[in-house]
Formats: structure tokens, C-alpha cells, sequence
């Protein structure tokens, strides 16, 4: 009668270790399918970006992509240009760091125009744009440069201009970024963007990348798609052959973002730029049929669409903020 009693308390035992063992099996995997679908949150991007404040200054190699939203030309007033919330700040926001973001983008403006005390543009002539830029304390200033006849040294050009914000925040960070149409139309000073001094200035050259990829020189990893122009500008006339599309503005909100952190590109999010929620301009769809007018063939949708694609794609982000004049 004891042996069937001691036989029974082993067996109910075993039955009770077998079940916590199960139920610590269940809320491990649990977990883990958790951590999988939860964003990750970048412990570099709270420290360098949560609270900080970024200025994007130049013109629509900024906004036709969406890496910041167009204001119009109208829209003078810093108070009107703060707190943009494209591409630029939706990809910051999913790595857990709120950023205040200021466009500072006028469409065909040079750098100087945009900093300037006296426009010279048609639409704006005479337009005094530093006047309005009342708080000028950044963290971070981007630059995107529309000056396609100057021939001389960067660094000396863009000093005076950052000089503007290091009077007041000596520890101001700056990133010049390089379009593509520097490239294709040859612009003066593209020959010697190399000598451009780095200590100072970091370099964000998605221009040189795109270029590569476009012309043979670089494959994507893992591609599963054919790159051709089309596939990182729009076509929205005849003449207008050179902006950037919206996957190129992600790309270059996506190595702005990593030059500035530190963090790998690869794995970083990118479903937020076809969540027409967030904005009605981020619907794909609608964007192919507005810019893609003179010449309606284009893959970008189909590239995003492509996890093999977008994660070669951000591999190239990596080696190209490493190395921005290519390899």
C-alpha cells in the first residue's frame, strides 16, 4: 500500500516538472516571437537624436523624396518649417528618439540663397531667408547643394555658413549630402568633393551610390530587380529627369540617420513610407501617377516591396557612408 502511495506522489511528480516545463517552453517562445515584431529601439539613436534638434537646409533634393515635406515657397516663417515629420523623422521615431526637424528647403535655391540676406530667385527675389531663421541652435545642420558652377573648395565655401550656427551651439554637427544630378550633369565642384575636409564635415554621398549602381560599377546585393534610372528618378516632365524619387529620399534620410548614430542601415524600417496615414503624400500609388508623367515605367514600388532588395540596398548605405567616393 506505501509502495502504490510512493508510486503515485513520483508519478504526480513528474507530471507537475513536465508541465512548468511546458509552460516555460510556451512564454519563451512567446517572448521571442515578441522581440521579433516589436521595433527595435536604438540605444545610440536615443542618445545622439531623442530631444535634439536637426536643421535641413538647401532645396528639392530634400523634399521630393520626402526625406523632409515641401513647404511652399510662400511658407517663410520658421514657425511653419519646424517640426517636420518626413521620412527623416518617421524613421528616427521608430528607433525610439523624438526629434524636432526644421525643413530649410526652397526649391532651385543655392546654399547661400536659402542662408542668405538677399534672395536672387524669381519666386522670391530679394527675400532676406536668414532674417526668418530666428532660433538658430541645432545639433545637427544637413546641406544639400544646388551651386553647379562653383569650382572652388567646399569646406571654404560651406565655413561662413557654418559659422551661422556655431556662434551659438560650438557643438554643432554638419552633413553635406550629394545628389545624383551632381553626377549625371557634372556639376563644378563634384572633382574636388574628395579634398572636402571630413574632420569638419561628414559626407552623406547617396549621389556617387546611385550612380554606381545605375551605371554598372556597383551590384545590389541580393537583387532580385533591374536598377535603371527610373528606378531612383522621377520622370514628371520632359526636363525634369533629376529629382530624387521616394525611395531615394528614404535612402538618404536612412544615411543621414546612420552617419549620425553609428547604427547599421541594414534592418532599419521603411514600411512607414507608404502609410498614407501618417501623410496622404507617402501613398505610392498616388506619387508614381503624379511624377512619373513623360515616362510612366518605374520599379520602385516593386523595390520596396523586395525585402532582398531593400536589405541590399541598406548594405550599400553602410559602405557608402564608410566609404562616400566608392571604394
Amino acid at each position: 500500500m506505501k509502495l502504490k502511495r510512493i508510486l503515485a506522489l513520483l508519478f504526480a511528480l513528474v507530471c507537475l516538472v513536465g508541465c512548468f516545463g511546458c509552460s516555460n517552453t510556451n512564454s519563451s517562445t512567446d517572448t521571442d516571437t515578441q522581440a521579433a515584431t516589436e521595433p527595435t529601439v536604438s540605444r545610440n539613436a536615443k542618445e545622439k537624436l531623442d530631444g535634439k534638434k536637426v536643421l535641413f537646409v538647401g532645396n528639392s533634393f530634400f523634399y521630393y523624396g520626402h526625406t523632409v515635406l515641401r513647404n511652399g515657397t510662400a511658407d517663410l516663417t520658421q514657425e511653419v518649417r519646424n517640426n517636420d515629420q518626413g521620412y527623416f523623422y518617421q524613421l528616427c521615431k521608430t528607433q525610439g528618439a523624438e526629434v524636432s526637424v526644421t525643413d530649410w528647403a526652397y526649391g532651385d535655391h543655392s546654399l547661400w540663397e536659402t542662408l542668405g540676406n538677399s534672395c536672387t530667385r524669381d519666386t522670391c527675389y530679394g527675400v532676406d531667408h536668414l532674417s526668418y531663421l530666428t532660433d538658430r541652435y541645432f545639433d545637427y545642420v544637413i546641406f544639400a547643394p544646388y551651386e553647379k558652377s562653383y569650382d572652388g573648395d567646399m569646406t571654404e565655401y560651406l565655413q561662413p555658413m557654418m559659422d551661422i550656427f556655431l556662434a551659438v551651439n560650438p557643438d554643432v554637427q554638419f552633413f553635406f549630402t550629394v545628389p545624383e544630378m551632381a553626377y549625371s550633369h557634372e556639376f563644378a565642384w563634384i572633382a574636388k568633393l574628395p579634398e572636402i575636409d571630413r574632420s569638419k564635415i561628414t559626407v552623406c554621398n547617396w549621389g556617387k551610390m546611385l550612380t554606381d549602381i545605375m551605371d554598372g560599377t556597383v551590384q545590389v546585393p541580393g537583387a532580385t530587380q533591374q536598377y535603371f534610372k527610373n528606378s531612383f528618378i522621377v520622370s514628371a516632365s520632359e526636363k525634369d529627369g533629376y529629382h530624387q524619387n521616394v525611395l531615394v529620399g528614404y535612402l538618404t534620410a536612412l544615411m543621414i540617420y546612420c552617419a549620425i548614430t553609428g547604427d547599421s542601415a541594414v534592418g532599419m524600417p521603411y514600411d512607414f513610407c507608404n502609410d498614407s496615414s501618417i501623410d496622404t503624400r507617402f501613398d505610392f500609388e498616388a506619387y508614381k501617377a503624379d511624377k512619373y508623367v513623360y515616362d510612366t515605367f518605374t520599379n520602385f514600388i516593386e523595390i520596396f516591396e523586395s525585402n532582398s532588395d531593400m536589405a541590399g540596398l541598406q548594405q550599400l548605405v553602410d559602405q557608402y557612408i564608410a566609404a562616400p567616393f566608392g571604394s
